[in-house]
């Protein structure tokens, strides 16, 4: 189903003051490298076959990529793929960019930074380059990186076609989005890209035949890398450059991969996030995609493909049908490389060598966990449900009580299933495992069984009262 909705939101018109903000979310295995995969296809078919009305500009980046989790080298990927698909320009971003390149390496040619960093063309910038040049002020000067008063001095001497498009933005939204660059600071000015990125957008969506744009993020969760936070308020603001993109981009339609919930709503209640962000759980492949993973991955035998799916089932879901999202990628990889294994060692692969449960799974659902929230799962995997009452007692029992125990932490996550009617639970796979290893704990305070002891002595309590 998520390809369909990604079609159906892609092909659906949006109004230029429309946000659309689609966003999977969901542990280690659960398809979302598959998904992303697929609709980056989706996006490059279109492109390809179509040459559609209106034309389309899709980017992709991915924070696992550690120099996509700063705010100019992910802006500049952005800018250069968007260019690529269908030649966007982004003047007000490229002019803020490079002065803020330019402060923090004083040392280096303007020129030169044009040339690492503005990797497609920059015809904006590049004609104001080449009138100060032309005219002596370009240099490594701290007075000759490009602001407000030299943009304003210098692009109006331009000439020609050039010279006019150049005045033509310039009077329409780059002066008024520019104004103030000369008096930001460094930080500042590096707070302000993603809006002057916004401004660009607005400006290609304002044209006759505006482009469609589509921009995917993926790995979210990899922003908080090295930072030693994931919860509370300070953690909240390292996506912020990310939400004032989409704040100041309505229009543009994105897409966020991530194990975890967006929680902007949480930051900015008044914006109302949750009322344009559609949020959808992973899980898994449905028969179908997973048998052509499986065929991707030439596993040629159809016997052993239903072995191997019927091996990758989450448990999740009891009515299993073609369409049903129940069939996890992680586990039908590990059984591809023991096919591959197999074949390798010059051994014919049997069905009866694929389907056993994967240790390993356990390993992807619970790396992401700070040690805190591990303690809270380890908790909370004892319930069928996660009633409010149960936590506290627990959290005063167990986690040095209620006041100082933060359950939030779990909410948000992949993890937690909403779509029970006996309200929040545990995904079905997280809760076993994680019961399973809970007795092998070293924290004696917080074992399997005094859990269950104090489990058990709540109810017998509760009898006695009733």
């Amino acid at each position: 189903m998520s390809p369909s909705r990604f079609k159906e939101n892609l092909d659906k018109p949006q109004l230029s003051a429309e946000y659309r903000i689609l966003s999977w979310f969901g542990v280690g295995g659960q398809g979302k490298t598959a998904l992303v995969e697929e609709f980056d296809r989706i996006l490059k078919s279109k492109q390809a076959t179509a040459r559609s009305i209106p034309p389309l500009a899709h980017a992709l980046i991915d924070f696992e990529n550690a120099n996509n989790r700063a705010i100019a080298t992910a802006l500049l990927a952005i800018r250069g793929q968007l260019h690529a698909t269908s030649g966007l320009h982004f003047p007000t971003f490229e002019f803020a960019c490079l002065r803020y390149l330019a402060l923090t390496q004083p040392d280096v040619d303007l020129k030169d930074l044009r040339t690492r960093f503005f990797t497609a063309g920059a015809p904006y910038l590049d004609s104001l380059l080449q009138a100060m040049f032309a005219l002596g002020e370009l240099g490594g000067a701290v007075h000759a990186i490009p602001g407000f008063s030299l943009i304003t001095k210098y692009g109006t001497k331009l000439l020609g076609k050039a010279g006019q498009t150049f005045i033509d933005w310039w009077n329409d939204s780059g002066g008024r989005t520019l104004y103030d660059i000369d008096e930001l600071s460094q930080d500042a000015l590096l707070r302000r890209l993603p809006s002057c990125f916004g401004a660009d957008l607005m400006d290609a969506l304002a044209r006759k035949r505006p482009p469609r744009i589509v921009i995917m993020l993926d790995t979210y969760e990899a922003l908080w890398r090295g930072r030693g936070l994931r919860d509370g308020p300070g953690a909240l603001r390292i996506d912020d450059w990310v939400r004032l993109l989409v704040q100041d981009s309505p229009g543009v339609m994105f897409i966020i991969f991530g194990r975890d919930k967006l929680r902007w709503h949480e930051i900015d209640p008044e914006a109302r996030w949750n009322d344009v962000i559609s949020e959808y759980l992973l899980g898994g492949l449905n028969r179908r995609d997973a048998n052509a993973l499986l065929i991707k991955w030439r596993v040629q035998e159809s016997t052993i493909r239903i072995r191997m799916i019927a091996g990758s089932s989450s448990g999740e879901s009891h009515t299993v049908d073609e369409q049903t999202e129940a069939y996890l990628p992680f586990y039908l990889e590990l059984q591809a490389l023991t096919y591959r294994n197999i074949t390798a060692q010059g051994r014919v692969p049997r069905p009866e060598d694929f389907g056993s449960d994967q240790p390993q799974i356990l390993a992807r659902f619970l790396e992401h966990l700070d040690g805190e929230s591990d303690k809270l799962l380890r908790v909370a995997s004892y319930l069928s449900a996660l009633d409010s009452e149960v936590l506290d007692m627990l959290s005063d029992k167990f986690l040095g009580g209620r006041a100082s125990t933060d359950w939030s932490r779990l909410y948000g996550r992949s993890l937690i299933s909403e779509e029970r009617e006996r309200g929040f639970a545990l995904s079905t796979t997280c809760c076993e495992k994680r019961c399973r290893n809970a007795s092998r704990t070293t924290d004696r305070s917080c074992t399997g069984t005094s859990i269950k002891r104090c489990l058990t002595g709540s109810i017998f309590e509760a009898d006695q009262a009733n």
